[in-house]
Order: C-alpha cells, then structure tokens, then sequence
C-alpha cells in the first residue's frame, strides 16, 4: 500500500516504493513490471530512476480503457492467452467473455468499471528524515490539543469597531472539518474486516489550510510541501478515490473503531492484525490519536466578542 505506515517501515530499505494507495486486482504489477525488466534486457546499463519511472508508464498502460483492445482483450505474445483482470485469463465463446477454468461470463463493462479505480504512486525516499522530523512536531500539536480539549482561535476579524469576530474550533472539530472534505476514505476488498483509510496528503492540506493564521500554521504548511515532494509520481483514473499519493488509516466513529480494534490492533499473536506494532504507530501513537478523536465532541464555529 502507498501508506504512510508502509513508508516509515521500508523507506530506509529502499530508494523508491511504488504502490497504490487504494485495494488493487490481483493482477497488481504483473504487467507493469514486465515490462519493466524488458527494459533492463534492452538496456543493463538504465538507471533505477528510469526503471522505476518504466514501472510506473507500464501501469498507466495497463489500467487504461483506451488500450482495453490491446491489453486486455488483446492475446499476450508471451503466454499466448488473453490479458485479464483478478489474475484470471479471458477467454471468448459464443456467450461472450467468460473466465478461463471457470466457464463464467463476464460483461466488458464490469472490467472497465475496475479500471476506474487503478492508481499508483511513486516514492522518493530521499527527504523521509525531513519528513519524519516534521512529523514529529505537527503531530505532538495535534495529540496535545486532542488531550487538553481546549479551544483554539483559527480567525479574527474586526465587524464593527466595538466588535470583533472569531473562528474558534477545539482540535476534534478541526480534524472532522478536515476529514469532510479530504474525501479519501475507501475500504478494502475484504467483506466484515474493512480497513478504513484516507489520503493523508490532502488531509494534512486541509489541516494546514484551517490552520494557517495560527502559530503552528508555519509548521503544518512546510509538512506538506515536504509530503508532496516525496511523491515523485502519482497517476489516478476516473476513481471513486480522491487520493494524493499517500494514505493513513483513520477510524472517524468509535463505535467502528470498536469494531475494527480486534482485526487490526490486537498482538500479531492473535493472528489479525499488527497496526498497534508498526514502527509509525510506535513513533506518532496513531491508535492513542485516532482514540481519543472518537472519544472528544467537535466543534468549530463563529462568535462575536464585543470590545470595550
């Protein structure tokens, strides 16, 4: 996944990480990266910059409905058979497309539909310090203000000369204005153990707009500029996701996230999940943040203060 979490575990192992921030097919790569290595046998001596950006233009190709002809429908020169979708060959009968093994049709449509929701981002890990570093502060404020509940000025403004109003919000309501519009929440493929995730970048975009004539204003708007730095490639199709390259998991209702703390936050002993053991989470106490976010009453809103 093109997570936030993923990036803090691998990005000291690598220079690049290229994934998807939303569920993909289980065709995922195959194709891209093929393709990829074609490159390396055309050319050894291509660099790791120039590999990864083939991975990336192979996706492109791939999860687009203008080479459905060639891909999808057309027959692999490899292989022999047809490209298709969820690693299944398509075949073609008097029925219509059907699945190879399966003998089950397939409308064209429904293909298309999943091509809709393809996207993939490509990382440089190269400023992760700076990121990591700046995460720490912004982060630290956000916990502070969830625990202290306390109520913070976002805007003033004279209305009259005896009068002046102010936009006031406790940390809750800002992260819930922030999570309304961000818009990337999705879930996966999995039914009964949905994983909930948003777009990290366009979250901490929102945070830092509601943020901006505050103190920490400064420090949040620097985070994202160095957020969307590390992205170096990003391609989206006409998806349901409105999504910035990274996502983080977020759980924006407490009775979800005492659905979803058995699968996802218990002990790797359990055999769920092991959220609660990443390095992200042992760093920034994601679980302790999401926690008290469920548990604290928003409110964000405009009061007049008359001036003597």
């Amino acid at each position: 996944m093109a997570s936030i979490e993923t990036l803090h575990q691998l990005g000291n192992l690598t220079r690049y990480i290229i994934a998807s921030e939303a569920p993909l097919n289980l065709d995922g790569y195959a194709y891209a990266i093929r393709k990829a290595l074609d490159s390396i046998a055309d050319n050894p001596t291509v660099t790791i910059g120039r590999f990864t950006y083939r991975i990336f233009e192979a996706f492109r190709e791939f999860y687009n409905q203008s080479n459905f002809g060639d891909i999808y429908a057309g027959i692999d020169s490899v292989t022999g058979q047809y490209w298709g979708l969820w690693m299944y060959t398509l075949g073609y009968g008097e029925k219509g497309w059907y699945l190879l093994g399966l003998d089950r049709p397939i409308r064209i449509e429904d293909i298309r539909s999943e091509l809709r929701k393809a996207t993939i981002s490509t990382i440089s890990t190269n400023r992760l310090d700076e990121l990591w570093l700046r995460l720490d502060q912004i982060i630290s404020y956000v916990k502070y203000h969830l625990e202290l509940n306390d109520t913070i000025v976002l805007r003033e403004e004279w209305v009259s000369e005896n009068t002046r109003r102010m936009l006031i919000a406790n940390m809750k309501g800002i992260m819930e204005r922030a999570f309304e519009v961000t818009e990337g929440l999705f879930l996966s493929a999995k039914e009964g153990e949905e994983l909930l995730l948003m777009d990290f970048v366009r979250f901490m975009a929102k945070m830092s707009a509601l943020l901006t004539n505050t103190p920490a204003g400064t420090s949040f708007g620097e985070t994202v500029t160095t957020l969307q730095g590390v992205i170096v490639g990003e391609h989206h199709n006409e998806t349901k996701y409105k999504v910035s390259g990274l996502s983080i998991l977020f759980v924006p209702q407490k009775d979800l996230l005492e659905d979803y703390q058995i699968y996802y936050w218990g002990p790797s002993s359990c055999g769920y999940g092991i959220y609660s053991e990443t390095s992200f989470n042992k760093r920034y106490s994601w679980l302790e943040i999401i926690n008290l976010y469920t548990q604290t009453r928003g409110f964000i809103g405009w009061i007049e203060v008359p001036i003597e």
